[in-house]
């Protein structure tokens, strides 16, 4: 069972709500690991805070399934963000060849919202260090 723990933060410009994967730790610092991937999907209809709304919460959730089914073995999804209009799905991978035919299958799965996607180099796990102690 993977020990998700939630954040609820914010600032003047708005909240965020994330929850990260605290039983990741050990993966972090390992060559195999150190693409960091980055899956935005702006909201439909945030509402003023910038989180999802209750009735998006469920093509969230369907979105979230499909990245792990089509990422598989190839990658680890460490944390999901909520913030000023945009969801992100913060993954770790070692291999970047793959990314392009990862990015298509999903857009091609999701007919609800459009994905966007990035991916750098992060071997000191940054992005998922910013919310968990390692």
């Amino acid at each position: 069972m993977t020990a998700w723990y939630i954040y609820r933060g914010g600032d003047a410009k708005g909240e965020l709500h994330a929850r990260f994967d605290h039983d990741a730790r050990p993966l972090v610092g390992l060559r195999a690991y150190e693409i960091q991937v980055g899956l935005a999907v702006p909201l439909l209809d945030p509402g003023p805070d910038g989180l999802p709304s209750e009735e998006e919460l469920p093509a969230l959730d369907a979105i979230e399934r499909v990245v792990v089914e089509e990422a598989g073995d190839r990658a680890v999804l460490v944390g999901v963000i909520s913030t000023g209009g945009v969801r992100e799905f913060v993954l770790y991978t070692g291999d970047g060849q793959w990314l392009e035919e990862f990015q298509a299958a999903v857009s091609g799965a999701v007919e609800t919202h459009e994905i966007q996607m990035m991916a750098r180099r992060d071997p000191e796990w940054l992005v998922y260090r910013a919310f968990v102690k390692t």
